[in-house]
C-alpha cells in the first residue's frame, strides 16, 4: 500500500523519529510564507534565527514543508513533488530532507522520486537520497522494498552502506522483512555481499533466523575458509542446538 506500517512501542518510536526533522533556519519562516517560498511564488524573505538575521529562499522553505503538511496536505505534496524534480540540486536535496515526514500524510509519487534520485547525476543529491532511504525504510518497508533490494547490491560503497544501515534498523521493527532480504542476499554469488549480510544474523532471534533454512546452509558452504567473527560463529552454532 505504501502506507507506514506501525504497531508496537518500538515501531511507534521509529515513526516518531521520522516525524522529527532537524532544526534549522527554515523553522523561522512564518507559516503563511512557507508555500509561496517553496513554490517560487516568493523569491526570498528575511527571518531571525538564533538572534541573527537570515535571508531564506526556496530550499529553506522546502525543508519547512513538514510544518504545514497536515493542514495543507495537497498543496504541500504538490510543492514537494515539484522540488524533488527541480533542476537545481539544492532544491532536490531539500525535498529529500522533507520527504520522510511528508510521506506520512501523502505518499503518491514520493518513493518513485526517491528511487530515481538515488542515481542522480549530482553527488550531494545521491547522498541525501541514501540518507532519506535509511529513515523511511523502517517506516515504509513495502514501498521501499525494491529500492532497498537494489541499493543493498550497489557497487557504490556509500549507497550499499546506507542500505545495510536501513536493514539493521528494520531488524528492530520488521524482522520478517529482513528475513526476506537475507534469504536472497545469503544466496548471492558475491562473497563480500553474503559476508556483509551475515553480520545481521545475530540481530535476529533464533526463531526468525531458522526461517532462512537453505540460505543458512548455503552461507556455511560458501563461507568455508572465510573469516567470521565470534558473534556470527556462535550464532550459527546456536541454530543447530
Amino acid at each position: 500500500t505504501g502506507r507506514p506500517l506501525v504497531t508496537g512501542r518500538r515501531r511507534r518510536r521509529v515513526v516518531d523519529d521520522a516525524y522529527r526533522t532537524g532544526p534549522g533556519v527554515w523553522d523561522a519562516i512564518s507559516l503563511p510564507d512557507v508555500l509561496p517560498l517553496a513554490t517560487g511564488e516568493l523569491q526570498a524573505c528575511e527571518v531571525e534565527w538564533g538572534g541573527q538575521p537570515y535571508l531564506v529562499s526556496r530550499p529553506d522553505a522546502v525543508r519547512a514543508l513538514p510544518r504545514i503538511s497536515r493542514k495543507r496536505e495537497v498543496e504541500t505534496h504538490q510543492a514537494l513533488v515539484a522540488a524533488l524534480s527541480d533542476m537545481k540540486p539544492e532544491v532536490r536535496v531539500a525535498g529529500l530532507f522533507a520527504l520522510p515526514y511528508c510521506a506520512l500524510n501523502q505518499v503518491e509519487d514520493l518513493f518513485e522520486h526517491l528511487h530515481e534520485l538515488l542515481e542522480d547525476v549530482d553527488s550531494s543529491v545521491r547522498k541525501a537520497a541514501s540518507n532519506c532511504l535509511t529513515i523511511v525504510a523502517p517506516v515504509f518497508p513495502s514501498a521501499t522494498e525494491e529500492t532497498l533490494r537494489r541499493e543493498l547490491r550497489s557497487s557504490v560503497s556509500i549507497r550499499s552502506k546506507a542500505a545495510f544501515k536501513a536493514l539493521r534498523e528494520l531488524c528492530q521493527v520488521w524482522p520478517v522483512v529482513v528475513v526476506v532480504h537475507l534469504d536472497e542476499l545469503l544466496r548471492e554469488d558475491d562473497v563480500p555481499l553474503r559476508t556483509e549480510a551475515s553480520k545481521l544474523l545475530p540481530r535476529l532471534s533464533k526463531a526468525q533466523a531458522t526461517e532462512l533454512g537453505a540460505a543458512l546452509d548455503a552461507l556455511e558452504e560458501t563461507l568455508v575458509g572465510a573469516t567470521l567473527d565470534d558473534t556470527r560463529k556462535d550464532f550459527l552454532a546456536g541454530l543447530k542446538k
